[in-house]
């Protein structure tokens, strides 16, 4: 009991993200990339227990630690079922499909969260619990990290591996002046590992770290090969030891990860996407800047802005060595990781994310400044309250204001544009969404249709494809980058989902749906298509929705 109690706010800050990740948890969303994913979990797992280790080389991201998290999942969902009833996939196949989702979802926030609190600690041990909790609330409740820690995907752990390796890199350096080879040392290099298993780009805190080192033993030369040389060896131990594909055959998957998922995929290769309203497969040097005005939260850019404005005004209040080496380091950090993902031509909104949580930790120093320092000067002289009482009471504003806006965002989370920068109507124009939203809408919208035209429901065993009269029952076309994501949605009202541009299937499908930002319905060739309504989110109109007239069911 007295080492937990030694840890209470460690295991606060643990159940406290546990617990706001849970609403509609497994029944919100399924991102593009999740069936990939859900397919490599499952030949990474057979792979792990059939002891054919070859085949835990699935992707050149490489996505492993994703994949033992998933795996695990399973295992566990396996357990539960055993004891509670759960859906059975030959009788209710989207039932299982959910319910596979929650404990895969389940297993990737528990996994997030427990590594922010191995991030926790060190950070609380420097600079104070009240600056541990603030930055680590802006983190948790910032919109687009709260959506991508809550995904089966692998922006969200892999930035929890690099905060908690930069950490405790900081920490061991500040505290041991670096010279002993401590635990905070391993464990800097194990989550740097892991960050690398997870996403190749993490790899990049690679070079920072030796980097940092250097820095802190500038004039004890050996002292900084020492250290630098201890955590690359466990760095490379914990590669090795964590991926069996690298224990039967390294120089292929070293080959597969370095060559083809760095040079050609993530340097030479391209995405095509919407930015700023035009088709384009390089968006330029300017995206991420474009992203952090639609994707940050305006109190992440408050705090960022004012961190940098009031920097001597903050300094005072923290240890001022100490608190300028890590702001710096921070910031270094950053705009590092920011020229990183800025040098290839394949860019993506969500690439940004580690970025954006370093940045959370200098916001957190102004944002516990104004909070532990200027309200209790100002509400001392203006208010009859007790100093000491009001941050604690601002603070819970804050939090849950914080905490009602992002739970009102889900489970439509990724529906979130900064509102001063024109929020929903306009980002969806400048930053294509790549993940679907709006699922809850749509879903309403077409159950409601069913109802209202008496449509009957497709019964188990019965599917498009045996069906030879349609007329009864409600099907709809979607572009296939979001049929991925819709289809279990459409199933379980008792509908039936297909890809548009299958003309064997569009031809015997009554509804069509185009999202606003991407409505190509008038280059239709196939069949005329009637408009007949729109689908909204929040007032914002997302979908539009057509009838084809030539019925042939």
């Amino acid at each position: 009991m007295k080492t937990l109690f030694k840890f209470k706010f460690e295991i606060l800050f643990f159940v406290l993200f546990l617990l706001s990740r849970m609403p509609f948890i497994g029944q919100e969303s399924f991102n593009t990339d999740v069936w990939k994913w859900k397919a490599r979990i499952y030949d990474f797992g057979s792979g792990v227990f059939n002891l054919d280790f070859q085949k835990t080389l699935q992707k050149y991201h490489p996505g492993v630690t994703l994949m033992w998290v998933g795996t695990a999942a399973v295992k566990v969902e396996g357990m539960y079922c055993a004891i509670i009833k759960c859906p059975n996939e030959s009788v209710d196949p989207v039932g299982a499909v959910f319910a596979l989702d929650f404990f895969q979802k389940l297993g990737v926030v528990s996994a997030i969260g427990l590594i922010l609190t191995f991030a926790f600690y060190p950070i609380r041990k420097l600079f104070g619990k009240k600056y541990a909790f603030v930055a680590f609330t802006l983190i948790s409740f910032e919109p687009f990290f709260y959506a991508l820690s809550r995904v089966i995907h692998l922006e969200g752990l892999m930035t929890a591996f690099l905060l908690a390796s930069f950490a405790w890199t900081f920490y061991h350096l500040e505290t041991t002046k670096g010279k002993a080879l401590t635990a905070g040392l391993v464990l800097s290099a194990i989550f740097a590992a892991l960050g690398a298993l997870t996403k190749s780009s993490a790899l990049y805190i690679v070079p920072f770290v030796l980097l940092t080192i250097l820095y802190y033993f500038r004039r004890q030369l050996v002292a900084a090969v020492k250290v630098g040389a201890f955590w690359l060896l466990v760095f490379v131990a914990t590669y090795v030891v964590t991926w069996p594909s690298m224990w039967v055959q390294p120089l292929k998957t070293l080959d597969y990860v370095l060559i083809r998922g760095i040079k050609e995929t993530g340097v030479e290769g391209r995405h095509e996407q919407i930015f700023m309203g035009k088709y384009t497969e390089d968006p330029g040097p300017f995206y991420y800047i474009v992203v952090g005005a639609y994707r940050f939260s305006p109190v992440l850019l408050a705090g960022i802005l004012l961190s940098l404005i009031l920097y001597k005004n903050v300094l005072p209040h923290f240890e001022s060595t100490k608190f300028n080496r890590f702001f710096v380091l921070v910031l270094v950090f950053a705009l590092g990781y920011l020229l990183e993902i800025t040098i290839p031509t394949k860019k993506l909104d969500r690439y940004i994310l580690p970025a954006l949580v370093f940045l959370c930790l200098n916001a957190g120093f102004v944002v516990t400044w104004l909070l532990f320092v200027v309200v209790p000067k100002y509400t001392a002289r203006y208010i009859k309250i007790t100093p000491a009482y009001a941050p604690i009471g601002v603070f819970s504003l804050a939090v849950l204001a914080m905490g009602y806006q992002t739970l009102k965002l889900t489970p439509d989370y990724f529906a979130y544009y900064n509102p001063l920068a024109g929020g929903l109507p306009t980002g969806i124009y400048a930053l294509e969404p790549k993940w679907l939203i709006g699922q809850g809408p749509i879903t309403e919208y077409f159950a409601n249709l069913m109802a209202n035209q008496g449509l009957s429901a497709f019964a188990t065993g019965e599917s498009f494809d045996n069906q030879q009269n349609l007329s009864n029952k409600l099907t709809v076309a979607f572009p296939e980058k979001y049929y991925t994501q819709i289809w279990p949605f459409i199933r379980r009202i008792g509908a039936w989902a297909t890809i548009e541009d299958l003309t064997p299937n569009a031809l015997r499908t009554r509804y069509f749906v185009y999202p606003v930002w991407d409505d190509y319905s008038s280059t239709e060739t196939r069949f005329p298509l009637k408009y007949i309504n729109a689908i909204y989110l929040d007032g914002v109109k997302l979908y539009n929705v057509y009838e084809r007239t030539n019925q042939q069911n």
